[in-house]
């Protein structure tokens, strides 16, 4: 992506245009354009979630809640663009899920603290530092004019929870996802999907379970056609639905480049170079903290998984070590973080794993029946390699970063990330904190006032350059 340049279409880095913000109430008989009235937009991204959010903070003037009736059931209709990007602009329906608590505006600013974590109970990823939302109202001084905050979810998300399914699949799982979110009866999504292919044949029976979650179960023993990787993720962000490993994702171009020493340039005429603006970070906070004691303990450096067939009267062991892990699946970089000189790979028996299942003669999982050529489950191949991966995204090397935004930057995308190292290494970029970055979670911020689009984000990298 090229971030930017006087031909972006931008006046300043950070321009956007909110050509609608509608409020529609669940009958659908009214609307009203909350434009005016809005102080803050929030959009929030997530790899480890099923769904986007967002949030509005509300300054009311004209008793909206009592006079059209919000309940929490209605739609906001959502679309922003930065200029020129129009392949990129945002155009989202939420559903509004909550209506946060009205206070009275006055002549000194409040702070209201929202977690969003709630939303995505049934997600077995919560994120381990969300990015919470801060907001600071500015005073306000007219009588009876209330603030309060919209909480907004993606409508798929709600319908997910009133559907469930109760059907048998005989296919491959990129397949049976694709059912799941595209069927009349389940979701019924209209929005582009990126499913990565899966190899196998498998017959699936899904017990009333809601389409999420059966798609969250699959992901535990999808793998790749193309790459055999183990680790899928399921999540929502601005471009659609994405079923994809984590190798398919590292494989991606990257962005953009941002840079932590560079605070936008001069061009020839004393203007300011908006690319650069847009490649500079405002600020950023190291995140990541390499606690070698939690990855031991979480299985990340080693782990072994019990299958214990309870049809048969045996069981079977599978071990998972990181180094040789290391060279089988790709990482975002060539080099591992730990070292194995002192042997700490070579533990497998660090966290240990019970599968109880039940095989046939034909050696089909008793959860997944039939008797055609299938698949088996792999889940006892699968389910290590997908904890000790995961577990390297949240004990990586982390970086938090605000930046001015564009509606080109999403979760599940990579980044090029340059921070400038120690006294001691002179001019040199610290080697750990430059190259590529996988962005996993996002946070728009579009500001009505001052009409400024930031992003703030979390970017993980699960290793790092071989050193010159």
């Amino acid at each position: 992506m090229s971030m930017g340049g006087t031909g972006y279409g931008v006046q300043y880095a950070g321009e956007y245009t909110l050509k609608k913000l509608q409020l529609t109430t669940a009958d659908g008989q009214k609307s009203i354009d909350l434009t005016g009235i809005t102080l803050e937009i929030n959009i929030f991204e997530n790899i480890f979630l099923n769904a986007i959010s967002a949030s509005l903070m509300v300054v009311d003037t004209a008793d909206l809640i009592n006079n059209i009736g919000i309940y929490g059931q209605e739609f906001v209709e959502l679309e922003i663009e930065t200029p020129s990007l129009d392949d990129y602009a945002i155009k989202q329906t939420f559903s509004v899920y909550k209506i946060g608590a009205r206070e009275d505006a006055n002549a000194g600013a409040s702070i209201y603290e929202l977690s969003l974590a709630l939303v995505y109970a049934d997600s077995p990823f919560l994120p381990e530092n969300p990015l919470k939302l801060s907001i600071l109202t500015p005073p306000i001084e007219s009588a009876g004019t209330r603030i309060y905050e919209l909480s907004l979810v993606s409508p798929e998300f709600m319908l997910n929870h009133r559907r469930r399914i109760s059907k048998s699949y005989n296919g491959n799982i990129s397949t049976i996802v694709k059912d799941a979110l595209t069927n009349d009866l389940y979701v019924q999504t209209e929005k582009e999907l990126f499913i990565e292919p899966t190899k196998g044949v498998r017959n699936i029976v899904s017990p009333n379970l809601h389409p999420y979650m059966l798609i969250q179960n699959l992901a535990l023993e999808a793998q790749s056609a193309t790459s055999a990787s183990p680790h899928y993720l399921f999540f929502e962000n601005l471009r659609g639905f994405w079923f994809i490993s984590l190798q398919e994702l590292y494989n991606q171009d990257t962005i953009g480049v941002y840079n932590a020493t560079q605070a936008g340039e001069l061009l020839d005429n004393k203007t300011i170079d908006i690319q650069s603006q847009l490649e500079a970070v405002i600020n950023y906070n190291i995140t990541g903290n390499n606690d070698t004691l939690m990855n031991i303990k979480s299985g990340m450096l080693g782990s072994t998984i019990i299958t214990h067939d309870i049809y048969n009267k045996s069981y079977n062991k599978n071990t998972y070590g990181y180094f040789s892990d290391f060279e089988k699946h790709g990482r975002i970089d060539t080099k591992p973080i730990y070292s194995n000189e002192r042997g700490i790979g070579n533990f497998p028996d660090s966290r240990i794993f019970v599968n109880p299942t039940s095989t046939t003669t034909d050696f089909q999982d008793a959860q997944h029946y039939g008797q055609s050529s299938v698949t088996s489950n792999q889940l006892s191949e699968t389910l290590l390699h997908r904890k000790a991966r995961f577990a390297e995204l949240v004990g990586g090397i982390k970086v938090q970063m605000r930046v001015n935004g564009t509606t080109t930057l999403n979760a599940g995308q990579k980044i090029v990330f340059d921070k400038p190292a120690n006294s001691e290494f002179g001019n040199r970029l610290d080697p750990d904190y430059q190259g590529e970055f996988l962005v996993t979670q996002t946070r728009h911020i579009f500001t009505q006032v001052e009409k400024k689009h930031e992003i703030i984000f979390s970017a993980v990298k699960d290793a790092v350059p071989q050193q010159q």
